[in-house]
């Protein structure tokens, strides 16, 4: 798009994603996750929308009390006095009931496949992304995404076949999309299935070097 604005031939611009190195990302065994495990990865910003799913969570703890989220992520202060003022509003909330004891907080991670093979759903509540790898790591892992309606989430997520997509940023929107995971085993499976194909076929290293590849010989044709 930056291309595109500074004025460059649409028909020269090429677009070509990150790849994913889908062994380091395999699903993990059988039953060696949590249906009612969550899993968001990302700074903690007000952008990231962590805040709407602690709310979210706290809509659904009576009807799944044994529903579970695990944060991994660095805290960013000392920003502004608005950010660290919703910073210690989630630190507050994250220490007492019910959050504080079915969300595990554990900052920056090292090895982010080991948290993602253990979440059954990953979620991206954020007001504006490009193409995370978080997201795209995630999928590999088969983790099922349940995003914010951005284009960008569009051009990954296909709704209600490989994930969901939630064009409202409130509390209620994500508790809902949420609860439709949550209350059906079967359409997880289906989804966290379908989730690792796309990935499989689109984003394993595998396929963006074809695609580097196909531009390079696309540009060798073109120089001659």
């Amino acid at each position: 798009e930056s291309a595109l604005a500074a004025g460059f031939d649409p028909r020269r611009v090429y677009r070509i994603p990150n790849g994913v190195d889908l062994e380091r990302f395999a699903p993990p065994g059988r039953d060696a996750r949590a249906p009612r495990e969550i899993m968001f990865v990302g700074a903690i910003l007000e952008r990231k929308g962590l805040h709407l799913i602690l709310h979210a969570m706290e809509k659904l703890l009576p009807t799944y009390p044994d529903l579970r989220l695990t944060v991994a992520g660095p805290w960013i202060e000392g920003r502004d006095a608005s950010h660290d003022a919703y910073v210690r509003d989630l630190r507050a909330r994250l220490v007492g009931q019910p959050l504080s004891d079915c969300v595990q907080v554990l900052g920056a991670v090292e090895r982010p496949e080991d948290v993602l093979r253990r979440a059954s759903i990953f979620v991206l509540p954020s007001d504006a992304e490009g193409l995370p790898n978080a997201l795209l790591e995630a999928m590999a892992t088969a983790a099922v995404p349940i995003v914010t309606d951005l284009p960008s989430m569009r051009e990954v997520v296909d709704p209600g076949i490989s994930g969901l997509l939630v064009g409202e940023r409130n509390a209620s929107s994500w508790a809902e999309a949420l609860g439709r995971l949550l209350s059906d085993r079967a359409l997880l499976n289906r989804m966290s299935a379908a989730a690792r194909d796309v990935v499989t076929a689109r984003f394993g290293l595998a396929a963006v070097a074809e695609q580097y590849r196909g531009l390079f010989c696309k540009s060798m044709r073109g120089s001659r």
